[in-house]
């Protein structure tokens, strides 16, 4: 019995923060809905219909992404310290070759949106939505890399303190960009998509540091 909470102790201590982070990583979109939905209906519905085709694009080259999870864990558990180097190499690699399609992709989106009967002015903002996140495409992807590495090595806090402060910043650009504060223009729904792509580099650039 003492055997088994100690596996549940340990479990929850390695999944606990992986729940969190991926919890939290979902609330920076859901601020996103709630602070554009204050513009106007039409900027929360083209949002809204650019995020549709934003997530599942970029989730289907994450996807391929998570596959280091049990690459780097295998290493890890055999204390082979270069297997798992050579895995985050080839995942970081992976990450920047898969953001090219995936930024094609997103250059489309107003033509996707388009052809499945979509609103035109809604499908046009929505573009405008998506185009100004490409430049943080590969940002995420790599950051998507070193979350799974470290977490096949089982270092859970990091992403998940680097994913709490990037809520902090990403509220705050929104706020600047969206409203129009502190002399920056009022920029709306673009202003969102441009502080999603600023807080995919903060987060980046925390969790290499």
């Amino acid at each position: 019995m003492s055997a088994l909470r100690s596996e549940i102790r340990k479990m929850a201590a390695l999944g606990l923060p992986v729940a969190v982070t991926q919890l939290s990583t979902m609330l920076l979109g859901f601020v996103d809905t709630v602070m554009v939905g204050r513009v106007s209906v039409e900027a929360i519905g083209a949002a809204s219909l650019a995020n549709v085709w934003i997530f599942g694009t970029i989730m289907f080259a994450n996807g391929i992404l998570f596959g280091l999870d049990p690459i780097v864990a295998q290493a890890h558990g055999a204390r082979d310290g270069a297997r798992a180097a050579r895995a985050l190499q080839t995942g970081v690699s992976l990450a920047l070759l898969l953001s090219i399609p995936v930024g094609l992709l997103w250059t489309q989106t107003e033509a996707v949106l388009l052809l499945t009967g979509q609103d035109p002015e809604l499908a046009r903002m929505a573009h405008q939505y998506a185009i100004v996140q490409i430049p943080g495409t590969p940002f995420f992807l790599v950051y998507s890399a070193l979350r799974q590495y470290l977490q096949g090595r089982e270092h859970m806090r990091p992403a998940l303190w680097v994913v709490l402060i990037a809520n902090v910043f990403n509220v705050a650009f929104n706020w600047v960009l969206i409203f129009g504060h502190l002399g920056f223009p009022a920029l709306g729904v673009v202003g969102a998509g441009i502080a999603t792509t600023l807080t995919r580099v903060v987060s980046f650039v925390g969790l290499l540091g």
